[in-house]
């Protein structure tokens, strides 16, 4: 039964060492690609590393198997950083709700202010087009009445000064010139001579180039033009004042949209901080932070088989290894020997597309339920 045992004990010896020479064997090898490197000088000392193994063993398969494991911080580092900018992203959701919900009831308040000035605006309008109108409406109609005062055997004395508008003022004074030419042309061609000596009379009339018509006409047409100034005024004012009601109501309606306006944005901005989008944020956060405390390491681990002597690398891999499982994926040689050889330290000199399958990795994990 001794010399059993001392004949096992021998032969795990020799089995141990030969394992141990095959980590050797491999750390003495270079790689394809990178001739100026052993694999050790690659491996062994990469300052992204918090931790290094190696490791031999016979596989399933009876294949003598040598395992590197490398911890890789700057890994951790990178999804760190891609876990707090998603956190990040999430509050920043959060404070544009409640932001949109403070800024609609700020723009529902002004809006009120604005409407309400629009309002008192209107307001103030129809009240002036129900007066008695404009200055110059009122000068015109006061004007009307002075000329309507006009009698025929004193139009042409008629004082034009009196009137304050010039438009009534030129009309009565082109009056005042017909009247007068209307007495010059009576003493010139006499009335009498319609009867007895109309030829004559027609032709006094022609030759004289005076007004033909009599005072009468003169201050009829006058009167009438600037009736026709009052009527417009008065058409005009009307039309203003039906577009004020218009616009009065219009703000009305205004103000009352306004309101309903500023009630639903006053309710909104009360119910923001229960807003279902902002629990739904939180709720992402919450898992974000249950992923990341679940989290343990980013480990790489490249194997080679022992055959006929000779390292034969096999592949690599990455996993993200938490607390209940691991996400894996291969990755290709250049990406992880690439690294090793530039002794990368930080994240933004990683291997894009490394970056990418590290992330990809990451957004697959499910986070357990409580």
């Amino acid at each position: 039964m001794r010399r059993l045992s001392v004949v096992f004990v021998a032969c795990a010896a020799l089995l141990s060492g030969c394992l141990g020479g095959d980590v050797s064997r491999v750390k003495e090898s270079r790689m394809k690609g990178w001739p100026d490197f052993t694999v050790g000088q690659l491996l062994d000392k990469r300052q992204a590393c918090v931790n290094t193994e190696w490791k031999s063993f016979t596989d399933t398969r009876d294949r003598r198997v040598v395992e590197y494991n490398c911890d890789n911080q700057v890994a951790v580092d990178f999804l760190k950083r891609v876990n707090e900018e998603e956190v990040e992203h999430r509050r920043r959701m959060q404070q544009m709700v409640l932001k949109q919900a403070k800024d609609r009831l700020a723009n529902a308040e002004q809006d009120i202010i604005t409407t309400q000035a629009e309002y008192e605006k209107q307001r103030d309008r129809v009240a002036k087009f129900q007066g008695p109108g404009t200055d110059e409406s009122e000068a015109v109609r006061a004007d009307f009445a002075l000329i309507q005062k006009v009698r025929e055997d004193s139009c042409a004395q008629t004082d034009t000064s009196q009137f304050m508008v010039g438009v009534v003022a030129e009309i009565a004074e082109k009056m005042v010139r017909q009247c007068k030419e209307a007495v010059q042309m009576a003493e010139r061609c006499p009335d009498a001579w319609q009867q007895s000596q109309r030829v004559k009379w027609l032709l006094c009339q022609t030759q004289s180039r005076l007004y033909t018509g009599t005072p009468r006409s003169a201050i009829a047409t006058a009167v009438q033009q600037v009736r026709e100034m009052v009527e417009k005024f008065g058409r005009d004012q009307d039309r203003q004042l039906r577009t004020a009601q218009e616009q009065l109501s219009a703000a009305e309606r205004a103000i009352q949209s306004a309101n309903e306006r500023l009630a639903t944005a006053r309710m909104e901005a009360e119910a923001a901080p229960n807003n279902q989008h902002i629990h739904e944020q939180e709720a992402f956060v919450e898992q974000l932070n249950r992923k990341w405390g679940s989290f343990k390491m980013v480990r790489e681990t490249s194997q080679w088989a022992i055959q006929d002597g000779q390292p034969v690398y096999l592949g690599s891999k990455v996993d993200l290894v938490f607390t209940d499982r691991s996400v894996n994926m291969p990755m290709e040689l250049e990406h992880v020997f690439s690294q090793a050889a530039d002794n990368v330290t930080t994240p933004t000199k990683i291997n894009p597309f490394y970056l990418t399958q590290l992330q990809r990795m990451w957004e697959s994990y499910g986070v357990p339920k409580h």
